[in-house]
């Protein structure tokens, strides 16, 4: 008798070793490395207080930003989407406060004096861009400097990965033409620059609270509409860029008031979205042209994670819309894209104005990753 209850014994040890230790296996790798089981947590930022950032001045009393995860761009964006921003240095625009990432829009002119847009020159220390034109710009006739002064941060250096669930909590920035940045870009160009190599939307709604089409049909791109989704170039080039998106109405409002959980499963089955648990839609991705590339192409290979907040530019803001009592004062194919932007300042510049000073801001509380 003893002896059966020894094997009975035996044989539950060897179950609940074997059950407690076995994981199912995971198809993500993190920088280059394969991760063994799925559903382990392979990234978290909740913008706390770690370590003592210098770029920061004691007397400001901000907790600081993890310079270790985070690197900032520093550059004036060109191609693809020729935003009319600079993503700059500057602190003021970016703070890590009360457990929140604060990432807040400013005129460049504010900082830098009275019509530098028309007639300045702007050359960025520390810039990170590649082409000359993205690290200095002259402006001349028409071609006037970004007028906006925005920031942008990156896990490029530190983190990327292929598949995984992302999840992040995070109130999107109000007021026309802005838009949260949450992206997982590509850390290689195996496909191509540009949208060639693919990119991740992970949530986007844009600031204007108002925006419909002029044609007739009222189409919604206002505050009211949350977006998930895909832009991909032919492989190989940055041209013809074509956006896959799945979107999402608000019941009663809009996306920019209040925070909500924006989260993206991507797999090698392609992509689904959820907000606030709610699956919105699901989207296949990849577009390989040949049967030596992985039916996922481009996005079969490691992605990092992008947060800004981004100023007009020729892609978000379709043509032929009306925002409130104007018309979207830029043509995207247009030559003087930034300079109708800039000239019809005195209609958008309003809205970014508000008693509560957070408005514009880009808020991130928290930013979650684990493995599939």
């Amino acid at each position: 008798m003893e002896y059966k209850k020894l094997i009975i014994i035996y044989l539950l040890v060897i179950f609940f070793e074997n059950t407690l230790g076995k994981c199912d296996n995971s198809s993500t790798t993190v920088n280059g490395n394969k991760i063994k089981c799925k559903n382990e947590l392979i990234f978290e930022e909740n913008f706390n207080r770690l370590s003592v950032d210098n770029d920061y001045a004691e007397e400001d009393n901000y907790e600081y930003l993890n310079s270790s995860v985070w690197k900032r761009e520093i550059k004036i964006p060109l191609d693809p989407d020729y935003e009319f921003c600079v993503y700059h240095k500057l602190e003021k625009g970016l703070r890590v406060e009360d457990g929140l990432l604060k990432i807040k829009p400013h005129l460049l002119e504010d900082f830098y004096g009275e019509n530098i847009t028309y007639f300045g020159r702007l050359q960025l220390a520390d810039c990170t861009g590649i082409l000359p034109g993205e690290c200095s710009r002259n402006a001349i006739g028409f071609h006037i400097l970004p007028p906006v002064l925005s920031r942008r941060l990156t896990t490029y250096d530190s983190f990327s990965f292929r598949y995984g669930k992302i999840e992040i909590r995070a109130k999107f920035p109000e007021g026309d033409w802005l838009y949260p940045e949450l992206w997982l870009a590509p850390k290689y160009t195996t496909y191509g620059i540009g949208y060639a190599s693919g990119r991740v939307i992970l949530g986007m709604a844009r600031g204007n609270q108002g925006l419909i089409k002029n044609d007739g049909s009222l189409e919604d791109y206002s505050s009211r509409i949350v977006e998930f989704g895909l832009r991909t170039g032919p492989l190989g080039t940055s041209g013809n860029i074509t956006e896959e998106k799945v979107t999402k109405r608000h019941n009663s409002g809009v996306w920019t008031r209040d925070f909500h959980v924006y989260t993206t499963i991507w797999n090698s089955n392609g992509f689904i979205f959820k907000i606030d648990g709610e699956v919105v839609g699901q989207l296949r991705g990849g577009s390989r042209q040949s049967e030596n590339q992985n039916r996922m192409a481009p996005y079969d290979l490691e992605f990092y994670l992008m947060l800004g907040v981004g100023v007009g530019g020729v892609r978000v803001f379709p043509d032929g819309t009306r925002t409130g009592n104007y018309e979207k004062p830029w043509k995207n194919n247009g030559a003087k894209v930034m300079l109708r932007f800039w000239q019809a300042k005195d209609q958008w510049l309003p809205s970014w104005k508000h008693e509560n000073a957070r408005k514009t801001a880009l808020e991130v509380d928290y930013i979650k990753v684990w493995s599939v």
